[in-house]
């Protein structure tokens, strides 16, 4: 014989022990609002377990009516969770019914038709709709990362099912004791030892899936905040207005490959390019007209570069490109086609423009200072030469390997 009493009394102390363990979790994530509900469905469970372990001591009214009927609304209040923690839209007004039904067959099955039996059927059945709705949300929608035990908690709620239909059955063929304090069949006891273990194993799964969430969230969190700062790194090196490498990228490049050109003996060219008579784009189509020469400008040298070249604003109309591995007359060679690419181009509104460049390579114990120095010398020299044109800085020619700065094979 099992004492039904101490069975709820058992299961009361457990539900208190998963309510304990559900604030807990609250308190420390307040976002996680499903564990509101699970709160809710522990506290309603402990009430409704005390309540019938009272049975005897308590009034009717308190043991029986109220305590099944807080039973079932914790039952709903775990749909609510459910519900909520696997991010579905809440159930509607049906959520309530059964407590609805609970309430009013309890007091008509204890005051005016005195049915032990029909009350515990009719009990049963008011919680299988709950666990029917929550074994398949569980199936259905659970946490991918911890899907075999999301699986696992709807199995376990398809079980609670299957006792509860059995508990209905064994009450309806079998004779029960009218003071509910001991019972001659163990199905009509099942159904506490099933709440109890299933309130532990609910603890787990709960903990676990906001985990899951939880860990999640920070990986997207993470890769959100890794491409922020991949876009800032980009942003803090390319030029808004042409998107080529700015000032400060065209430092860094300068140093690190005037570095390595020194130290393994490579050649190392760079061309300065200027916008010939661009004062004049900006006085006759107004500024936004020479912003668009510029970008149009950056696109296209973007494009007629190879992979290793690199290419910036220099600042206002001029541009600087870096050519590594690269001899007097390739890199004479590139401007020459790039100043040919330049004159051929149509840019938005200004139709056509034309360009100067000065080239120079490094010499042995160069600094970036005194290499721009002498491209921009050559430079000035195109421009003082009529301009559109190419002019080698002296000292600059090296005869040696002249194809190594041609343009990339097969663009235009």
């Amino acid at each position: 014989m099992l004492d039904l009493r101490t069975l709820a009394l058992i299961t009361m102390v457990c539900a208190a022990g998963f309510l304990a363990a559900t604030v807990t979790l609250w308190r420390l994530i307040p976002q996680e609002r499903s564990l509101r509900d699970w709160a809710g469905c522990a506290a309603f469970l402990a009430l409704g377990n005390l309540l019938l372990a009272l049975r005897g001591v308590a009034p009717d009214f308190l043991s029986i009516v109220i305590a099944n009927t807080v039973t079932v609304a914790g039952l709903a209040f775990q749909l609510r969770g459910t519900r909520a923690l696997l991010r579905l839209p809440p159930a509607g007004f049906w959520l309530w019914l059964p407590v609805i039904l609970a309430f009013a067959s309890c007091t008509y099955f204890t005051y005016a038709e005195h049915n032990l039996p029909a009350r515990i059927v009719t009990m049963s059945l008011a919680y299988c709709p709950f666990l029917i709705s929550c074994g398949r949300l569980f199936w259905r929608h659970g946490e991918p990362l911890i899907r075999r035990t999301e699986r696992f908690t709807a199995i376990l709620f398809f079980v609670g099912v299957a006792l509860y239909l059995s508990r209905a059955y064994v009450a309806s063929n079998t004779p029960v004791s009218a003071d509910f304090t001991r019972s001659p069949a163990v199905i009509l006891a099942l159904p506490y030892l099933y709440t109890i273990l299933f309130l532990i194993w609910m603890a787990v799964t709960l903990t676990l899936n906001v985990s899951a969430r939880l860990h999640r969230s920070l990986a997207e969190a993470r890769d959100r905040a890794e491409a922020a700062n991949r876009e800032l790194m980009v942003l803090s090196v390319t030029d808004k207005l042409t998107q080529v490498y700015n000032r400060v990228k065209l430092d860094a490049v300068l140093n690190a490959e005037l570095d390595r050109a020194a130290r393994h003996e490579h050649p190392l060219a760079v061309i300065l390019l200027d916008v010939d008579h661009f004062k004049e784009v900006n006085d006759l189509f107004g500024h936004n007209a020479g912003d668009e020469v510029l970008a149009s400008l950056g696109a296209l040298l973007k494009q007629r570069l190879r992979k290793t070249d690199t290419v910036g604003r220099w600042g206002g109309e001029e541009f600087l490109i870096v050519l590594p591995e690269t001899h007097a007359e390739a890199a004479v060679a590139t401007a020459e086609a790039l100043r040919l690419a330049i004159e051929s181009t149509p840019f938005p509104v200004v139709k056509r423009r034309t360009a100067s460049f000065g080239v120079a390579c490094a010499q042995a114990g160069d600094s970036v200072v005194r290499l721009i120095a002498r491209a921009d010398d050559a430079l000035y020299a195109a421009k003082h030469g009529g301009r559109n044109g190419v002019v080698l800085a002296p000292g600059s020619d090296s005869p040696r390997r002249p194809e190594s700065c041609n343009l990339a094979p097969n663009r235009p």
